[in-house]
């Protein structure tokens, strides 16, 4: 089963660590992904990439660190991008270019 019709996903509260672009490539219909409250620290680059209808992505509450440029290719619908609570030392530059549509971002409770 593929899950591929996915409009929202929840993940929240499991034990993922690390995000690849092959997690959620079938899901190409996902508007809303909840990722929050793992103990994520590595997102691979362009693993949002067949996501492009996504709205809303929750990774609050993270262990991430630093926001690598690459990571949210492809998002260019996201609306909502929570990454509070995440202990993020560094954003690299450019790294939030591709959200054009981005109406709330937010970064409470981190280093940066």
């Amino acid at each position: 089963m593929t899950l591929a019709r996915l409009v929202i996903l929840g993940l929240a509260d499991n034990e993922l660590t690390t995000l690849d672009k092959r997690m959620f490539s079938m899901q190409t219909h996902l508007q809303i992904l909840v990722l929050a409250r793992n103990y994520i620290q590595d997102i691979k680059i362009r693993t949002f990439q067949a996501n492009q209808h996504l709205k809303f992505l929750d990774l609050s509450h993270n262990k991430l660190r630093v926001v690598q440029f690459g990571v949210f290719y492809g998002l260019k619908r996201l609306q909502g991008l929570n990454l509070s609570f995440c202990g993020i030392d560094i954003i690299q530059k450019q790294s939030l270019e591709p959200l054009h549509n981005l109406q709330v971002l937010d970064l409470r409770f981190n280093r940066i």
